[in-house]
């Protein structure tokens, strides 16, 4: 019957780890300058050639070799009157001295695509009002002009956008009336102010300018409190003494208008967010400061580096948030 020695067996093993451990520690401390010489005299068949191929004298070139030879314990070209033959390490070598050389060149080439911005990633957040406006068609245009570039987007409340970049989770966000704070930076702002949205139909539907407080006693369908339009609703009611009636709360904007549609009453948004609002919807524009002055704005994390598809990025939002501004006029 036959017997194992396990203690023979677990020094056999740690004897191959040690080994790998020497010829990775020696492998890695080849420069580059060496493996050229040693692919030279490989490719040329003869020491000689390898030096006339390289510009120097024969004997760097064996020392190369040689120097090499010893620090990982194998010998890799066997010499013989025809001139040199690679061993199977030297075979080896030279596969791995092509392949490393082939992926320095190709992250080279990587490298300059990123850092001219015609490859990247760009982690970005965007209220989902801003898609109704030029956001998709515009997103559509960049990313045909970068195939490249990946863009991870997604919608998010105004708050949460803010926690967000704050915690390193993206380069940028797209916040309607954000509470700007000392960690962050606004790349790009635009006057975006909220309209009252109503029926056709509705008898307030005819009014050029209203206050706030005129919808007091209207049924209301609102966003939720993380968004930066109901904050700016809420600023209005305490500055003028009054209440909303609510009646829907939503992070729906179709939701929303939809209540104000079908004529259950009114909703409150920026302009941006009901662009291509059908007949049935009209818009009433409001007068309350915190209304009337409310800002879009594209923020970063202050300290945050943007890669160069960032960069770019960022630059098309801006200039699509100069046509929010224009676009954005009272009705």
């Amino acid at each position: 019957m036959a017997t194992v020695d396990g203690d023979g067996g677990e020094r056999s093993r740690r004897g191959l780890t040690q080994a790998r451990g020497r010829l990775a520690r020696a492998l890695r401390s080849i420069d580059d300058r060496s493996l050229q010489y040693f692919r030279a005299a490989f490719d040329a068949g003869s020491i000689r050639g390898a030096a006339e191929a390289m510009g120097v004298a024969p004997s760097v070139v064996s020392r190369a070799v040689r120097a090499i030879e010893l620090n990982l314990g194998v010998p890799l070209l066997e010499r013989g009157r025809r001139g040199i033959r690679a061993t199977v390490a030297g075979e080896l070598l030279a596969q791995h001295a092509q392949e490393r050389w082939r992926l320095d060149e190709r992250l080279i080439e990587e490298l300059s695509a990123v850092e001219g911005g015609e490859r990247g990633i760009v982690r970005f957040a965007i209220g989902e009002g801003f898609i109704a406006a030029t956001f998709r068609t515009r997103t559509a245009r960049f990313l045909a002009t970068h195939p490249n570039v990946t863009l991870h987007a997604e919608t998010a409340g105004t708050e949460q956008m803010l926690e967000r970049l704050g915690a390193g989770e993206l380069d940028l966000a797209l916040a309607f009336s954000p509470r700007l704070t000392p960690a962050l930076d606004c790349l790009a702002e635009a006057a975006t102010p909220v309209f009252a949205v109503m029926n056709r139909g509705h008898p307030f539907a005819g009014a050029e300018r209203l206050p706030l407080s005129a919808f007091a006693d209207v049924p209301c369908a609102l966003q939720l409190t993380r968004y930066g339009t109901r904050r700016a609703i809420e600023q209005a009611e305490w500055l003028g003494g009054f209440r909303l009636r609510k009646q829907v709360e939503s992070n729906s904007i179709a939701l929303l208008l939809e209540f104000a549609r079908e004529g259950s009453g009114v909703t409150f948004l920026p302009r941006f967010a009901i662009h291509g609002i059908d007949g049935g919807l009209v818009t009433v524009a409001l007068t309350d400061g915190p209304l009337v002055g409310a800002r879009s704005m594209l923020l970063k994390k202050r300290g945050r580096t943007l890669g160069a598809a960032a960069q770019l990025f960022a630059a098309d939002i801006t200039a699509m948030m100069a046509r929010l501004g224009r676009t954005d006029e009272a009705p």
